[in-house]
């Protein structure tokens, strides 16, 4: 009988819940058929929301994992509510068969105020910088980078001896969006930031939404694990919603 393979990405939901708990976590609905999808042969996926803030929503976390007998996936999102005063965060981590072979960590600002862009860039240089020699001979495909400051995780790999450093990568870049929502406002937005959340700002937002849902893969790989219906569902309804 076969069996499921270690879940090495495991670790990474609870440190995540864990990292974003003081800054208030409450569980949002989600349609049961998108919260599991499974099937015969199949891998099976598991789909959360959670709205962070302690007495108003200020972002959405939404997390997806996907484990198989030789695969697993991890991917996370952070989508603000005012993306004028904070930005996205986004991890997609895959393993096969042992291996890390792909992950996309990033804090993106597509509707950030102008004037808060140094302050983010900042902090995620270093972070970056420590990571650099896992970037590959190639480019970020442009969906990923898409509202980037340029500071992103972007690795390729085979190697197991990778794997650890992708998890470290994961926290310091969740803990960078943690410092910046933080120090930046998102707990208590200034009035100089809230002025700045224009209908400008928040369709740069919404564009970076739809163009990332309409050019990831993913909505392919779905499709073909679940169907195309249910893949059409998922993406638009609920994680790029």
């Amino acid at each position: 009988m076969s069996t499921l393979m270690p879940r090495l990405l495991a670790p990474l939901r609870p440190l995540t819940l864990e990292r974003l708990a003081p800054l208030g976590l409450t569980p949002a609905d989600l349609p049961a058929h998108l919260a599991q999808a499974s099937g015969a042969g199949r891998p099976t996926l598991c789909a959360e929301r959670w709205q962070i803030g302690q007495a108003e929503c200020l972002c959405e976390l939404r997390l997806v994992t996907i484990q198989g007998q030789a695969s697993e996936i991890h991917n996370a999102w952070v989508f603000p509510v005012q993306p004028a005063a904070l930005p996205v965060f986004a991890s997609e981590i895959l393993v096969f068969g042992h291996r890390p072979r792909l992950a996309f960590i990033d804090v993106p600002a597509p509707g950030l105020c102008p004037a808060l862009l140094p302050q983010l860039a900042h902090r995620l240089a270093a972070i970056s910088e420590r990571y650099q020699d896992l970037r590959p001979g190639e480019p970020p495909p442009d969906w990923a980078t898409n509202a980037s400051t340029g500071h992103w995780l972007y690795a390729r790999s085979t190697s197991q001896e990778m794997l650890p450093r992708l998890l470290q990568a994961y926290q310091e870049y969740l803990t960078a969006w943690i410092d910046f929502a933080t120090s930046g406002g998102e707990a208590d937005p200034g009035p100089t930031v809230e002025s700045e959340s224009t209908p400008d700002s928040v369709d740069r937002y919404t564009q970076y939404k739809q163009h990332h849902a309409a050019h990831t893969p993913g909505r392919t790989f779905l499709a073909k694990l679940y169907g195309p219906d249910w893949a059409e569902q998922f993406m638009d309804q609920f994680l790029y919603h």
